[in-house]
């Protein structure tokens, strides 16, 4: 992980344990974003897209499980970390299928904070070892890297969501070929027992082609789409 580049957001609504975290995160990550309830997180999650999410439980307006319940419902990957007092431990069990990658007690000391740190940073770089990554120049400045689903323009970012990564994934690997609507919708889905919608596919698509120059992505009547790369 490079320091300029990872980005940490603190949700936290008790002010002075919020400033003593994001004080510590400072010396070691340039990135420190906060929030003081759920609901101004979850803004901030959308317009940033941090690489950590560290939580609190308990907060006016939404609390921490709304939260990642709301985010992972377009981002499963995104590592969230939640802070708990000993008398919310029962109230873990909730967050069992939220896969967050840890819990810190309160209070929270830097020593614990220190522990998580290097705790996702092995983890990111082992999950980085095992990617194959391949960038896909896609024109126009965008390029899609095969494996971590991430596209770039211009070398900066660009922001999509879980459902968008996914249908553009299959879109690339089939690039200048035609890929039924059928094909996109159990691939982004990926669960069988789903009744096929075309309508969400269209509007899936739609999505797509409002970040990606329009003519990049073709409407095959009758047959799904097809991403044109010149290759």
């Amino acid at each position: 992980m490079e320091n300029e580049k990872f980005s940490i957001l603190v949700v936290e609504d008790e002010f002075y344990n919020r400033k003593n975290m994001v004080e510590y995160l400072h010396l070691y990550y340039t990135n420190i974003f906060e929030a003081e309830n759920g609901l101004d997180a979850y803004e901030i999650y959308q317009e940033r897209q941090p690489n950590l999410i560290i939580t609190d439980i308990s907060m006016p307006k939404m609390d921490g499980f709304e939260l990642i319940e709301k985010i992972r419902e377009q981002d499963d990957s995104t590592p969230i970390v939640i802070i708990s007092a000993f008398s919310d431990q029962s109230k873990l069990l909730r967050a069992i299928k939220l896969k967050l990658v840890d819990y810190l007690i309160k209070p929270v000391t830097r020593e614990s904070l220190k522990a998580l740190l290097q705790k996702i940073k092995v983890q990111s770089e082992t999950l980085l070892s095992k990617e194959v990554r391949r960038d896909i120049v896609l024109g126009d400045g965008f390029v899609f890297q095969e494996g971590s689903k991430i596209l770039l323009h211009n070398n900066q970012y660009v922001k999509l969501t879980r459902s968008q990564a996914t249908a553009l994934e299959l879109l690339v690997k089939f690039r200048n070929n035609v890929v039924s609507s059928i094909d996109i919708f159990y691939y982004v889905q990926n669960d069988y027992s789903l009744e096929y919608s075309d309508k969400s596919v269209r509007n899936l698509i739609l999505r797509i082609r409002k970040i990606l120059p329009e003519t990049m992505i073709e409407n095959v009547y009758g047959r799904g789409y097809m991403l044109i790369v010149e290759e």
